[in-house]
């Protein structure tokens, strides 16, 4: 027999059965960002190119470098879906009860438990923000920031479905839901980098940074 220390227990209650001195457990965690905006910009432009007469006597035109701060503000909806699972398992078997007093062999029952909880974020709200673009002939490198403000209409779902014949309730289960619609704050800052490849065909890399508070989490 094995030692009853050995396995798997959790923080949840012991009356709930399957979660505590389980045999195997696992989890999953799946996260969904949408975002949608609509921003009106007013930008600064580069100057006007040079014509540059060469010593070979050809004309060739040239771009003339600068910095393009740029500043927006707009309406953007985001859409947070998170879902998390949580399952154990105990195969039927023997154990060592050593948790005080003699050594007690305990017969331990197949049992099986899951715990689910899903949340839905949707959030409505206006933004301001700015961008810095250091603008060459050909390539071009920046830094842009966003701050919002939004309306959170949240929803939170737990579902239990428990089955262990070793506690008092052979099966229980448990659904509860609840609704908020609270404030939320929105950062986002990004890195941009932009090669101009041909004059209609550009390659871009930008790395973004986001910050929400103010969410229902899984």
């Amino acid at each position: 027999p094995e030692n009853i220390l050995q396995l798997f227990r959790t923080p949840l209650d012991t009356g709930i059965g399957a979660f505590n001195f389980s045999t195997g457990q696992q989890f999953t965690y799946e996260s969904d960002l949408q975002s949608f905006e609509v921003n009106a910009k007013i930008a600064r432009r580069l100057g006007r190119d040079r014509m540059v007469l060469k010593p070979d006597g050809h004309w060739e035109r040239q771009c003339d470098p600068g910095k393009t701060p740029t500043f927006l503000a707009g309406f953007r909806t985001i859409h947070i879906t998170e879902d998390f699972s949580f399952t154990a398992q105990r195969r039927q078997i023997t154990v060592d009860d050593i948790r005080g007093g003699p050594v007690v062999p305990i017969n331990l029952p197949a049992a099986d438990g899951r715990y689910d909880i899903d949340t839905e974020n949707r959030l409505f709200g206006i933004q301001l923000g700015a961008e810095l673009h250091n603008q060459h002939c050909n390539f071009s490198w920046g830094v842009r920031g966003k701050v919002g403000g939004y309306a959170n209409f949240a929803e939170q779902s737990t579902a239990v479905r428990v089955t262990d014949p070793f506690v008092e309730v052979f099966e229980s289960s448990r659904d509860e839901s609840a609704t908020d619609t609270q404030l939320a704050l929105g950062i986002e800052l990004g890195l941009v980098g932009t090669y101009q490849i041909r004059p209609n065909l550009a390659f871009r890399c930008v790395y973004d940074f986001m910050f929400l508070q103010g969410l229902a989490l899984a």
